[in-house]
């Protein structure tokens, strides 16, 4: 390659992402007036291109110049972009890695009082903590969170959200792909957050509904524990805010109240609110 087509490559590694994912860079190879791919070797070349974060314009550039290169320069080319895409794989891999470590660590040290918490951010903490049993049981999620903090402790939050995300997880776990999502939302009301988790699936029966709360009841046999949704309404409750099943809901449904920053009680040194 020449100097220029070089340093297109290589800034695909360093530079921000671009606004393509590699299925949208896959299918500018299919619009009309695009070389096609007529070799072994400009097939494989296509398919590790497609994962640099590439603009059009450079992708097509590095194409068209390798779709006329003789056969030995593409082949010399798809080893050391492959190269290149492992190298970002691995970049990526170590990056979720020491987020999910920086996540645990945070999840295990010791709530203080006086705690403020965002609620996106513990969110987002959930999912990395929670990501492997995201990807082996797919369902449509739909979060709608306001930039909010609360007045809890986010280690607790966390594990609250935890439970109910998890409970929804498992109650779906027999249900048909269509019937399969999880709905987060929350709204402010009256100087609290009132956070709300929907999933898919008939409504939890009344008699069940009265023992949900209780420490030590749990519907999964052997498999639950039933602690988790009595700790989280203490956990709640400790904080003035409530937990509750909604049975007027044509779906499960929780929702939780949360006092804003503002309702905090006395805040521990270092966590005080914004004036």
């Amino acid at each position: 390659l020449d100097e220029s087509l070089r340093k297109i490559l290589a800034q695909s590694l360093i530079e921000p992402s671009q606004p393509l994912n590699a299925i949208e860079r896959m299918n500018l190879f299919l619009e009309d007036g695009c070389p096609e791919a007529s070799t072994k070797e400009l097939m494989l070349l296509q398919s590790y291109l497609v994962e640099l974060d590439l603009s059009v314009q450079d992708l097509m550039l590095v194409w068209k110049y390798m779709a006329e290169a003789p056969v030995e320069e593409q082949v010399y080319a798809s080893t050391q972009v492959k190269i290149f895409t492992q190298y970002k794989a691995l970049l990526a891999t170590l990056a979720r890695c020491r987020e999910l470590t920086q996540t645990v660590l945070h999840y295990t040290r010791d709530p203080k009082v006086g705690d403020l918490t965002n609620l996106p951010e513990c969110w987002h903490r959930l999912q990395v903590l929670t990501q492997a049993r995201w990807r082996k049981f797919p369902v449509t999620l739909q979060v709608d969170l306001k930039e909010e903090s609360v007045a809890i402790a986010s280690q607790r939050l966390t594990q609250v959200l935890m439970n109910l995300t998890l409970n929804a997880l498992d109650a779906m776990e027999h249900l048909d792909r269509d019937n399969r999502w999880l709905r987060i939302s929350s709204v402010i009301s009256s100087q609290t957050l009132i956070v709300t988790v929907e999933n898919g699936g008939p409504p939890i029966p009344g008699d069940i509904q009265q023992k949900l709360f209780r420490r030590g009841f749990s519907t999964k046999g052997q498999k639950g524990n039933g602690i988790g949704l009595s700790t989280s309404l203490r956990y709640i409750q400790e904080v003035g805010g409530s937990l509750r099943y909604c049975p007027e809901a044509a779906n499960p449904c929780f929702q939780m109240v949360l006092p804003l920053y503002q309702d905090a009680p006395t805040l521990a040194s270092g966590n005080k609110a914004p004036a």
